[in-house]
């Protein structure tokens, strides 16, 4: 019998080549999101150990802090205690269309607050003397970027501000009521490229720009903004010194010892009222002490040497 045999070699048809190319597409999707999500999830660990490296460093010169946990998910704030032992509460102004309810906070551990509509938190009692030394920080997490700028939080009396740190649309903003020009230093990751100092100038009364410096919406993401006296003003996001502008210094705002201050909107009676947060916001704390790339430096020995330390026990087991 005469068997014939084809040699001829058998290819893919277009759909098994259209069905082949679909499963690549899904699996490399689903890789990229696991990626961004470990990613993620790193930064928000680092952005923690930084926050309790701060905290540890200039915990003793807390002037207050707003953590969020007094209420219960869902409900609605009315009021914020303060943490700190200052006793500087907080009260919730929400306008018609504007809401501030509990929601779940960094990690899902404890509450933080989610503010909309025009809704912020003011109360007094905050020194606003002149070059102060002070530190912001505060987990912020926007919902969306308007044109405007938006106080994360202020102090001020009247017309004048003492200091304030906020957002322009995605950019990160910082100011007072200085006259002085500010220029910026280099710094930042990939994801925080920052503007060439020619693009930066602080007009009297205006808010310094951070023209690259931004703000991801949807995401928590740890802002601290250091004040020192000799007017440099310092930020970092998740850990990493983003930006320096000099002279940018903080300002006297009388009476001294009591002016405003505000958590997500303008401090009462400090200009126009159409800067607000839209998103959430945890652990807001100000420190009247400054981050100096001195303090940062003791910040990281302390860290290599609790590494190192924690290294050495488990190597010989001490």
């Amino acid at each position: 019998m005469l068997y014939i045999i084809n040699s001829m070699k058998k290819g893919f048809t277009i759909i098994e080549l259209l069905v082949i190319i679909s499963i690549i597409g899904l699996i490399s999707s689903v890789a990229l999101a696991n990626l961004q999500g470990s990613r993620d999830k790193a930064k928000t660990a680092a952005a923690q150990i930084f926050r309790s490296n701060v905290n540890g460093l200039l915990g003793a010169q807390t002037a207050a802090a707003w953590n969020f946990n007094e209420g219960t998910l869902g409900g609605v704030v009315t009021t914020v205690p303060d943490s700190s032992g200052s006793n500087l509460t907080g009260t919730v102004v929400v306008p018609p269309g504007g809401s501030a309810t509990y929601t779940e906070g960094v990690n899902n551990i404890g509450n933080g607050v989610l503010l909309t509509g025009g809704a912020h938190i003011y109360g007094t009692g905050i020194s606003s003397s002149a070059g102060k030394p002070v530190t912001v920080t505060a987990w912020i997490n926007p919902i969306m970027s308007i044109a405007n700028v938006r106080r994360i939080f202020e102090v001020g009396v009247d017309a004048c501000s003492s200091f304030r740190v906020g957002i322009d649309s995605a950019n990160v903003m910082i100011g007072n009521n200085s006259d002085q020009v500010a220029t910026e230093d280099e710094g930042g990751d990939d994801d925080s490229a920052l503007a060439s100092p020619e693009n930066l100038l602080a007009a009297a009364g205006e808010p310094v720009i951070l023209n690259q410096v931004r703000i991801n919406n949807s995401k928590w993401q740890f802002l601290a903004v250091s004040f020192d006296p000799s007017g440099d003003a310092r930020t970092y996001i998740d850990g990493t010194l983003v930006a320096t502008v000099s002279g940018l210094p903080t300002t006297e705002c009388l009476p001294v010892d009591s002016a405003n201050w505000s958590i997500g909107g303008i401090a009462p009676g400090a200009g126009p009222e159409y800067t607000y947060f839209n998103g959430k916001i945890d652990d807001v704390t100000v420190y009247d002490g400054s981050l100096t790339p001195a303090t940062v430096s003791k910040l990281y020995r302390d860290g290599l040497d609790k590494y190192t330390a924690a290294a050495a026990s488990a190597t010989f087991g001490n």
